[in-house]
């Protein structure tokens, strides 16, 4: 059984997380959902602004969103902030459901939510690769703790933006 604090805690994250999503405009929102991608060469159009959740990154992972014209939204920068990110880079072996990063990029570009095996391996072809092979779309063990469907969820906050 779970405790009341737990409950209250979900509670609270998820209402940040409506809260911040209620703050874009639709016009702000479709902003963000899709990225101008050349898909041969898989160069983005716009700078990245990339956030980490449970994950510190590497100096040449840092060095290569820096050198491609990107920006890392550090953790000091605040909730009001969040929706400016473009990219959401998570462990996928240790999803964290209830974290405000992945709410809020749930919201807002749940298309872009992706494994840190992206960054890395972009990093090494010295190239900005497609998301497709690294979105995170399920996790057993969050999805199990938490009672969800990672999937149903990311296909209903792209339908809904």
């Amino acid at each position: 059984m779970r405790s009341s604090r737990s409950t209250s805690t979900r509670r609270s994250m998820r209402n940040a997380a409506v809260r911040v999503a209620s703050m874009l405009s639709p016009r702000n929102r479709n902003h963000f959902k899709t990225f101008d991608t050349d898909e041969t060469s898989a160069v983005i159009s716009k700078p990245i602004v990339v956030a980490f959740s449970g994950i510190v990154p590497s100096d040449g992972v840092k060095k290569f969103i820096f050198d491609h014209g990107g920006d890392i939204m550090d953790s000091t920068d605040g909730v009001k902030n969040l929706p400016s990110i473009t990219h959401l880079i998570v462990r996928s072996d240790d999803l964290k459901p209830r974290r405000i990063k992945f709410l809020v990029a749930l919201c807002v570009i749940p298309e872009n939510i992706v494994s840190y095996e992206w960054i890395e391996r972009s990093e090494q072809s010295n190239a900005l690769l497609p998301l497709d092979a690294f979105r995170i779309n399920t996790n057993v063990n969050a999805e199990t703790e938490y009672k969800f469907c990672l999937q149903h969820s990311i296909s209903n906050a792209v339908t809904a933006l």
